[in-house]
């Protein structure tokens, strides 16, 4: 997903979105679809839990697990990162890697139109949102096809959501970024020089400085948030026309 964001422009999403189930439901099912899924690693157990006509849903994992992937998440994200970007053989145009953005990179002139970075690198469609209804205590998927002017309330309303929670976080990962960045860019230019040792060295430096630990009241809210009942992903799907 990291590499399709550097290809195609779009700004790599934020891990604190994650954490918004209710208010943000495109993006935790991003994280659903994507995290989630490779951090599970069980194939038969992902088919079983989207469901079919012949078969009952079942659970992919428990809440125990949603909070260790979200936590994996979190102290790894700007490190993954770095491993893409410093890496010449895997991005050789510098010129891609100079205009890959994350999100916490978009300021108040240059944020990019919410409704890209609500529908970001998501296999949902674009035709449609998800809501959470508080009476229900249940995802719920508007069509845009069905009902437009509800369709676009809702994407308005994450979109605000969204773009907030960008400008909340964004400083707390100004000085993270800008190194790495540099460092990035200094083992892209030097790759020849330093050699493969010392190339292995400084990258095996950097990613020790970029991993992120969460502290115990994080992990302990990740694991209160996860009580928030998962999609229903047999309708997503059915929805999507899989």
């Amino acid at each position: 997903m990291l590499v399709d964001c550097i290809h195609e422009g779009t700004p790599f999403p934020a891990f604190e979105t994650f954490d918004y189930k209710k208010t943000l439901p495109r993006r935790f099912f991003l994280f659903y679809d994507t995290f989630f899924q490779a951090g599970r690693h069980n194939k038969e157990l992902w088919k079983a839990a989207i469901g079919s006509d012949n078969a009952p849903v079942k659970r992919f994992g428990t809440c125990l697990i949603e909070a260790h992937v979200i936590t994996t998440v979190r102290e790894n994200y700007f490190m993954w990162i770095f491993q893409i970007i410093s890496d010449k053989r895997l991005l050789p145009d510098d010129e891609v890697v100079e205009n890959f953005k994350t999100e916490y990179d978009c300021d108040h002139d240059s944020v990019p139109d919410p409704c890209n970075l609500v529908c970001s690198k998501s296999r949902l469609q674009e035709k449609c949102q998800i809501r959470y209804n508080e009476d229900s205590g249940a995802f719920e998927i508007i069509n845009k096809e069905d009902s437009p002017t509800e369709y676009k309330a809702v994407q308005d309303e994450q979109s605000k959501v969204l773009v907030e929670i960008i400008k909340k976080y964004r400083n707390n990962h100004e000085e993270t970024l800008e190194w790495m960045r540099a460092e990035a860019t200094r083992l892209r230019d030097n790759r020849e020089s330093l050699g493969k040792k010392a190339m292995k060295e400084a990258q095996s430096a950097a990613k020790k400085r970029l991993r992120q630990f969460v502290d115990r009241e994080q992990s302990r809210q990740a694991s209160i948030d996860c009580l928030v009942p998962a999609y229903d992903m047999q309708n997503v799907n059915e929805t999507m026309g899989q």
